[in-house]
């Protein structure tokens, strides 16, 4: 089997051709992106389409890899193909300087056995309409209506993101505008409705948020329907409220409105009614640690001066394997060694992705199988703790 990355326009038409029968689903060669492939006996028979971006970790931009989509031809299925070349471009992005590598799972069970763990826990929220009455804010409501808008709304989703890990810090291409008033690739759950973006400015005219939405029509009425904000950033109470009040005034069609938000914005705390706030988990990033020591260089630290080891294991990536010794000093990494000595935490790369995100914190980890705490708790609690994710 051979398996190497696709130069030409043909083979990338043809590795899309394969991802179409793979998922069944009609699609182009993208432009953007890599596209990976197996070849047996000459006939390509599986194909991987992934790209890079940019991540917040505890406030540093770190490069990442994504994987869009994996698949195999149904006829050459169970033949290893594509776990070769998920594993093949995991190391070739690795190479390159990725630190970690995100994507959409179609099953966890698949890609943990390639250390990929959930990497986000975020709310699905529906609440009534009605439910916003009383909201003011006191910014002026606007359509996004020019690139000329774009600038004002990169700098207010740029700000919000700091507070989150793994979020996606967005390329140019991710705002460039398009007529009708959208930027960006339609959400693709709702890729053939119209995206409707609203700013909001304060008294002095700067931009303090805003939200992209579609209409969602009930069944059998198209006349009522719900409010489905597919992207939303503010930097503010002030500015969210203002998001609020204007989800009011859309009560003349709009029932409902639907958000997805990460756990820290919990629409039962902030709406008058919490038991009429419709609520569920939504986990479906995964991702995996391609650099360890980067990782560990990369996180944020608490203040004042520490030390603790830590034991990996990595059984796809192996580079990772070991036992790293780590100070630290105001809040920075001092120094990260290896270290064959005994290790406080040993742990395998899936868990230790979440610990570093932060998603879990030393006491959830403990409950895991593959997560051993041998000493130092005191240390590790201090360094690995809970902090805020948010996958969109």
């Amino acid at each position: 089997m051979e398996i190497r990355r696709l130069e030409t326009e043909t083979e990338r038409l043809e590795a899309a051709n394969v991802l179409a029968a793979s998922f069944m689903h009609i699609m182009e060669a993208e432009k953007d992106g890599e596209y990976w492939a197996a070849f047996e006996h000459g006939a390509m028979n599986a194909a991987l389409w992934a790209g890079r971006t940019r991540r917040n970790l505890d406030g540093h931009s770190v490069p990442c890899a994504e994987m869009y989509m994996l698949g195999s031809l149904p006829e050459a299925r169970e033949r290893g193909a594509a776990s070769e070349i998920l594993k093949t471009a995991l190391r070739a992005a690795r190479e390159r300087g990725d630190l970690f590598c995100t994507l959409i799972p179609f099953s966890f069970a698949f890609y943990r056995k390639f250390g990929f763990e959930l990497a986000q826990i975020n709310l699905v929220q529906t609440s009534e309409v009605g439910q916003f009455e009383g909201f003011s804010g006191g910014c002026a409501v606007r359509r996004l209506s020019s690139a000329g808008d774009i600038p004002a709304m990169k700098d207010v989703y740029t700000a919000f993101v700091q507070r989150y890990n793994l979020a996606d810090l967005r390329g140019e291409s991710d705002w460039a505008y398009r007529e009708g008033g959208e930027y960006g690739e339609r959400d693709w759950f709702h890729r053939d409705k119209q995206h409707y973006t609203y700013l909001f400015d304060d008294a002095g005219g700067k931009t303090r948020a805003f939200v992209t939405f579609v209409y969602v029509a009930d069944a059998g009425n198209p006349f009522i329907g719900t409010l489905e904000a597919v992207d939303f950033a503010f930097d503010g109470p002030e500015a969210l409220h203002s998001m609020f009040a204007f989800f009011y005034r859309m009560r003349a069609k709009i029932a409902r409105v639907k958000i997805t938000t990460p756990p820290d914005l919990d629409l039962a705390l902030l709406l008058p009614e919490c038991d009429r706030v419709e609520r569920r988990l939504e986990g479906h990033y995964a991702a995996r640690v391609l650099n360890a020591e980067g990782v560990l260089r990369a996180m944020r630290y608490p203040q004042g001066r520490g030390a603790f080891s830590v034991r990996l294991n990595d059984e796809v990536l192996p580079e990772n394997s070991g036992t790293y010794a780590v100070t630290w000093e105001k809040g920075c990494a001092v120094s990260v060694v290896r270290d064959d000595g005994n290790a406080d935490l040993a742990v395998d790369i899936g868990a230790f992705g979440q610990l570093a995100a932060g998603l879990i914190d030393l006491r959830a980890a403990g409950f895991r199988e593959d997560v051993r705490v041998n000493g130092g708790c005191g240390e590790l609690e201090k360094v690995f703790r809970r902090r805020p994710v948010f996958l969109r």
